[in-house]
C-alpha cells in the first residue's frame, strides 16, 4: 500500500492507493527457464542413451537369430554358407532364415566365412569347406575391441562362442 500526503497552505490532500503488483519479475522468469532447460537437457540425454542401448540389444538379438539359422544350416549341410544377403538358404532350397535382419540404423551386419578357426583362407564349399565364420555388428555402447571382424566392428559371434 502506498500512501502519499501533500500539504499546502489551503488544504491537506491524502492520496491512498492499494497497488497490488501481480505476476513474476524478470529474474524469476529467467530462473524458471534455466531450471527447465537443465531438466529437459537431462531428459533428452537420457532418452538418447536409452535409444542407443535399445538398438544395441536389437543388434545382439539379430546376430543371435542369424547364428541360430547358421547352426541349422551347418547341421544339414556340414558347412557354413560362403555368404548371404537377404536370406540364408541352401543350394537345394532349404530356407533357414527368410529375411536376414539389418542393423537398426540401416547398415548390414558383417559375415565372413573361412575354412577353419585358425586358417583364415577363403572357402567356397566346393574345393574348400567353410567350417568357421565371423558374424559382426557395430555396438554404440561398447568400446572398439579386438575381434576377427573388419575395423569398426566391436561385437562378434562365432560358431564356438555366443558373444564377446
Amino acid at each position: 500500500m502506498i500512501k502519499i500526503s501533500k500539504e499546502s497552505k489551503f488544504s491537506k490532500v491524502n492520496i491512498t492507493s492499494n497497488i497490488n503488483y501481480q505476476g513474476f519479475t524478470l529474474i524469476e522468469i529467467l530462473v524458471a527457464i534455466a531450471i527447465m532447460s537443465i531438466v529437459f537437457g537431462f531428459i533428452i540425454s537420457s532418452a538418447g542413451a536409452l535409444q542407443r542401448k535399445s538398438r544395441d540389444q536389437q543388434r545382439t538379438t539379430d546376430l543371435q537369430n542369424i547364428q541360430s539359422a547358421l547352426a541349422q544350416y551347418y547341421a544339414d549341410q556340414q558347412n557354413y554358407p560362403v555368404s548371404f544377403t537377404t536370406s540364408i538358404k541352401s543350394s537345394n532350397g532349404n530356407i533357414y532364415l527368410n529375411n536376414v535382419p539389418t542393423d537398426p540404423l540401416g547398415s548390414a551386419y558383417s559375415y565372413t566365412s573361412q575354412s577353419s578357426f585358425s586358417d583364415t583362407t577363403s572357402c567356397d564349399n566346393t574345393t574348400t569347406s567353410c567350417q568357421f565364420y565371423h558374424l559382426c555388428a557395430k555396438l554404440e555402447n561398447a568400446p572398439i575391441g579386438s575381434t576377427g571382424c573388419a575395423a569398426g566392428y566391436n561385437f562378434e559371434l562365432t560358431p564356438n562362442k555366443s558373444s564377446q
